[in-house]
């Protein structure tokens, strides 16, 4: 409901005023008012409609300022529960207890909002297909934020898993644009973690083969469906026990993996 009430007012309603202005128009055109007349109407519709997105810029710019002094004064120093603040702002997320979720439409502005709060270290496994992700438009400004967070020294680490049906040049030019930026990409086969059972079993409870540890406190998991590994939603948690399996199959699928150096 939260997000019709949105749509419409972003979208619907500036078309019915739009519309309603050409009928306007329109009649004043096929009236007997002079040309001028007309000239003054419509500029003068114009300038209400500046002034409406002044007053609405501005508004948006006063909001944004007090969410940033209230995050201030209140000292947020966990970043998860900052960017459960945050995503609860937006009406984006559901949160409960030590878990923030989203469905798939938010799934890349979840992931944006989640790396851009890193502070330390990104440790990251891939298993999401290339056209989920790296291959979307969005790209660059995923690039972008990794980017950013390493000049900020920040160490990001990725292991991409390949199926049987997965070429490794395919993914060349993923592997080398992110190793340009700065983060220290590698490769491994998903038989190799398969026939690990402890990985095997450590992956089923994790619930997905796709999925970031942020600084190593909390973990951001992509869940992707099994038959073609489309997203399918995404959440972070700080649940101790799943960050725990996390960081270990991180670091089994890291020490069993490929570098890769161009």
């Amino acid at each position: 409901m939260k997000k019709f009430k949105k749509a419409y007012q972003l979208v619907i309603t500036p078309l019915i005023v739009t519309a309603l202005i050409g009928i306007l128009l329109a009649w004043l055109k096929t009236s007997k008012f002079p040309e001028w007349e007309i000239e003054i109407v419509f500029i003068c519709i114009l300038i209400g409609v500046v002034v409406r997105l002044i007053l609405v810029t501005e508004e948006n710019r006063e909001i944004s300022e007090r969410v940033y002094y209230l995050l201030k004064s209140i000292n947020v120093e966990d970043n998860f529960n900052e960017l459960a603040i945050i995503l609860g702002l937006k009406s984006m997320a559901k949160y409960q207890g030590d878990q923030i979720e989203v469905s798939r439409e938010d799934v890349l502005i979840f992931w944006y909002e989640s790396v851009s709060r890193v502070r330390s270290s990104l440790d990251v496994v891939t298993f999401a297909k290339p056209s989920e992700t790296w291959e979307l438009g969005w790209n660059k400004r995923a690039q972008g934020i990794q980017q950013e967070r390493i000049a900020h020294d920040c160490k990001i680490e990725r292991v991409f898993v390949l199926n049987n049906n997965d070429l490794e040049s395919d993914y060349e030019v993923i592997f080398r644009e992110q190793e340009e930026i700065g983060i220290t990409v590698y490769w491994v086969r998903e038989e190799i973690l398969a026939a690990n059972q402890l990985i095997k079993q450590y992956l089923n409870e994790i619930g997905t083969k796709d999925f970031a540890i942020v600084d190593r406190r909390w973990i951001l998991r992509t869940f992707l469906e099994k038959r073609n590994r489309k997203i399918s939603k995404a959440d972070a948690t700080k649940n101790r026990e799943i960050l725990r399996k996390a960081t270990l199959v991180f670091d089994e699928a890291k020490k069993n993996s490929t570098r890769y150096t161009g």
